[in-house]
């Protein structure tokens, strides 16, 4: 197996935060990641739950009022389920979307090292101090929203986060942490050389689905390699169904505090002669005409051919006859950046490099509409 220069820097740093929670929390994921016989998904689950009984512990070895007083209805089951959302503002949120090559690589490799911030904060107040100074607003749709209801109340936005914390319940907020942290690590883990990691930038009103994600006719077509990991959040709260990506929280035009919500993908290869490569279908969850809109979003990292993406606005509702036909024409266009805009939104998607086995891709969607001011939902 040919191991790049990408290759060998991801596994390298996904050891080091390995070995940097193993001495700052007592928890040892390397096992896990170096098991032949656990599967990513029972790789992802085991390591997020070590991981979160890891800060757990911690926090009763230290007597933490916060872990002793939380009483939010934690299901560790249910939580390392899904793959959450990110939030970030929406000044970063347009920066990232114009990040050209090196740039692209850059930003999701050092989210592994934001993320580690995030999981060995020592109380909420520490992880509230933590995600400000790392520009991670919020970790799952629940936490977005009480933050961004704080935020309309013109707090400062560390105290939202808190009181946002508070509201969710710590022991949730640090639960979502550890398993956006472990998919991170399980990505840039491995050596695999041809395998991409994504995130889905949704800057608009709408929340976004892919329907039938997990199932052979639904909206994710795989036409080689596997999805390894696929962005799953909850709608509003914990109880609530689970969607794709969640909306923005919009506090006015141009605040600096606009929350935008970000979905992560992992896609590797599967044995043989093939890369990773596929296409996404994403809808509006409302059924107002206003905003109705479909996009497809399309990656591919081959074999013996350029890397690419592509994303495309659809004219309707409905599916499309086929997804493996887009698919192909989505791929023969051959693209490593997609800028345009039609109607009110704009749409990017880019590959840091059409060469090299370790590709990171950002796609966005962004509402280009002028809009009045509009609290968030409570």
């Amino acid at each position: 197996m040919s191991v790049n220069a990408d290759n060998h820097a991801g596994y390298v740093l996904a050891c080091s935060v390995i070995e940097n929670l193993h001495q700052k929390l007592g928890v040892n994921l390397l096992p896990i990641f170096m098991s032949y016989s656990l599967t990513d998904k029972e790789k992802r689950k085991k390591a997020a739950a070590l991981l979160i009984d890891g800060i757990f512990s911690k926090a009763a070895e230290r007597n933490e009022s916060w872990f002793i007083e939380d009483e939010s209805e934690f299901d560790l089951d249910s939580d390392i389920e899904i793959e959450p959302n990110i939030s970030i503002s929406e000044a970063d949120a347009l920066t990232i979307s114009n990040y050209k090559g090196q740039d692209v690589y850059e930003y999701t490799y050092t989210l592994v090292k934001r993320f580690e911030n995030l999981a060995v904060a020592e109380t909420p107040e520490q992880l509230a101090f933590s995600m400000v100074k790392n520009a991670i607003l919020s970790v799952g749709v629940p936490l977005a929203k009480a933050v961004g209801v704080e935020l309309f109340k013109r707090v400062g936005l560390k105290k939202a986060i808190e009181v946002g914390i508070e509201h969710l319940g710590p022991k949730t907020a640090y639960a979502a942490v550890a398993v956006v942290l472990v998919a991170l690590i399980n990505f840039f883990f491995s050596l695999n050389p041809k395998k991409i990691l994504g995130l889905v930038v949704n800057n608009t009103d709408s929340i976004l689905e892919v329907k039938g994600f997990k199932t052979s006719t639904g909206d994710l077509h795989m036409r080689h390699g596997s999805m390894v990991s696929f962005m799953e959040d909850y709608a509003d709260g914990l109880t609530s169904p689970k969607i794709q990506i969640g909306k923005r929280e919009f506090i006015s035009k141009g605040n600096e505090n606009n929350m935008v919500q970000v979905g992560i993908y992992a896609a590797d290869k599967n044995w043989g002669l093939r890369g990773a490569e596929g296409i996404m279908m994403f809808s509006p969850k409302e059924t107002v005409p206003l905003t109705m809109f479909n996009f497809a979003h399309m990656f591919a990292v081959p074999y013996k051919h350029n890397n690419r993406t592509n994303i495309v606005r659809l004219n309707s509702r409905s599916k499309p006859k086929s997804l493996d036909v887009l698919f192909q024409e989505l791929y023969n266009a051959d693209k490593e950046r997609v800028d345009f805009e039609e109607g009110t939104y704009r749409f990017t998607s880019t590959v840091n490099d059409k060469r090299g086995g370790v590709v990171a891709c950002i796609a966005s969607v962004h509402a280009v509409e002028k809009r009045l001011d509009t609290p968030p939902s409570a």
